[in-house]
């Protein structure tokens, strides 16, 4: 995989520069393509189907609770099946971006059937584990969580949504589907009177 420095998130931010002045909220084909790029996953305009890999979901959600939350699990056919069929933490994770590092989400997808699917594929063809791999994706998406996060001073919009389906790790990070919309930064909640709250429980 292709390592990229730390001022890899710069053109990314110039895509939601661009969005915000041309009155969009989500990013055109070209821009989507340019964007994965930069997270070291290729765009291919549609799935090899003579490939037998699994594939995976990754997404980026706003949630008005938690912030920017991350999840990955089963993608494709796999990912539409019905979450309720599994237990939890089966077929897909979640994590608040503000609270967790590719290290901490690397373990906790490792409990998905999504991992244990790639991982068994890819012994039965003798290549190396995907930890690595998927540890760097999940960094970079992390740090383009924190550059579009609410609170950063100079984003006019923030980050809502960005889906990675059909994602493949072989021979390196790919995916034909995808989408990335933005919304207004909310605004910002009232301070909250901490020094009352043991007052108010008594």
């Amino acid at each position: 995989m292709q390592h990229l420095d730390a001022s890899s998130t710069i053109p990314a931010r110039e895509l939601l520069a661009q969005t915000h002045a041309a009155g969009r909220t989500e990013l055109t084909p070209p821009e989507l393509q340019h964007l994965f790029g930069t997270l070291g996953v290729a765009w291919q305009p549609q799935a090899d189907p003579a490939s037998s890999e699994p594939e995976l979901r990754v997404r980026l959600d706003y949630t008005r609770e938690f912030g920017l939350v991350m999840q990955a699990g089963l993608g494709g056919l796999d990912g539409q099946l019905d979450a309720a069929n599994f237990q939890p933490d089966r077929a897909s994770v979640h994590a608040v971006v503000a609270l967790t590092d590719a290290a901490d989400f690397l373990r906790l997808f490792q409990r998905s059937l999504a991992y244990q699917k790639l991982v068994l594929w890819r012994q039965s063809r003798s290549l190396e584990s995907p930890d690595a791999v998927l540890s760097e994706l999940f960094g970079r998406l992390l740090a383009l969580a924190h550059a579009w996060r609410p609170e950063h001073p100079s984003a006019p919009l923030m980050l809502a949504r960005l889906d990675m389906d059909g994602l493949r790790c072989s021979p390196t990070p790919h995916t034909h589907l995808g989408e990335c919309a933005f919304v207004a930064p909310p605004r910002p909640r009232l301070p909250r009177p901490i020094e009352k709250i043991e007052q108010l429980i008594h």
